[in-house]
C-alpha cells in the first residue's frame, strides 16, 4: 500500500463539494463546516456567467488546519472552490494529490496542475482549487499557457 502519501484516507478533494448545487444546497451542505459562512455577488468574471456568487467559508477544515474557502457559482450552480493554504505546504499538497490523482499533467512556476481530474495546486498565491467538468478547457488552457510562458522565460 501507499502508506503516509495522504495525512489521511480523507480524499484532497474535500466531500463535501458537489458541483451544479445552488448556493442555498450549499449552504445547508455546508452546516457547521465554517466557523462563518458570507455570500458575496461578484461581478462575473466566468466566461458567459450572467451572475456570479461567492461563498466565504473560514474555519473550513483540509489538511488538518482551518482555511478560508471560496465556493464560486456562475448562475446559481456551483462551478469553483478555491481553498486558501499556506506558503511551505506545495510539496505535501502536491505529494497528496499525486497519490490520488497520479502525476501531474502540468508542472509550471504558478501552477501544479492535474487537468485530467478538474484539479490544481497554485503557488503564485498558495492555493487548492477544484472545479466543475464544464470548466474543464478553461482552465487546460491556462495551464498549458502557464507551462509555456515557463518555456518562453527559461528560453
Amino acid at each position: 500500500a501507499n502508506e503516509g502519501a495522504a495525512t489521511s484516507s480523507q480524499s484532497v478533494r474535500p466531500a463535501v463539494i458537489t458541483f451544479g448545487s445552488s448556493v442555498q444546497e450549499f449552504l445547508d451542505a455546508l452546516e457547521g463546516k465554517c466557523a462563518t459562512a458570507v455570500v458575496r455577488d461578484l461581478e462575473p468574471s466566468l466566461a458567459s456567467v450572467s451572475e456570479q456568487r461567492q461563498i466565504d467559508c473560514e474555519g473550513f477544515d483540509y489538511f488538518g488546519a482551518p482555511r478560508l474557502a471560496e465556493f464560486v457559482f456562475g448562475d446559481d450552480r456551483l462551478v469553483l472552490v478555491w481553498i486558501l493554504t499556506e506558503e511551505g505546504e506545495h510539496a505535501r499538497l502536491e505529494r497528496a494529490f499525486t497519490a490520488e490523482f497520479g502525476p501531474p499533467t502540468h508542472q509550471a512556476s504558478v501552477v501544479t496542475a492535474y487537468a485530467d481530474d478538474n484539479a490544481g495546486i497554485r503557488k503564485d498565491r498558495p492555493e487548492a482549487g477544484f472545479y466543475a467538468p464544464e470548466l474543464s478547457n478553461r482552465y487546460r488552457a491556462f495551464f498549458d499557457a502557464a507551462v509555456a510562458r515557463d518555456l518562453e522565460n527559461a528560453g
